[in-house]
């Protein structure tokens, strides 16, 4: 699972850190776990992605090819 991370550089891996040190940060603050921040951000994202338009549908047309 690490594998494709093994390529990467240093500048790869500090945001790496520094992501999971504002997510236990965030979730000190909060007063719940890490893993429970990580699900609350998941059910977020999937919440408001479904308010998206469907990316498939307009996804290689140009402005004139959409109806």
């Amino acid at each position: 699972m690490m594998e494709p991370f093994l390529a990467t550089g240093a500048r790869m891996w500090k945001g790496v850190v520094s992501s999971e040190d504002l997510l236990r940060e965030k979730a000190r603050q909060d007063s719940i776990s890490v893993a429970q921040l990580r699900t609350q951000l998941r059910s977020q994202y999937r919440r408001l992605s479904a308010l998206l338009p469907d990316s498939n549908s307009h996804s290689s047309k140009t402005p004139d090819e959409n109806p």
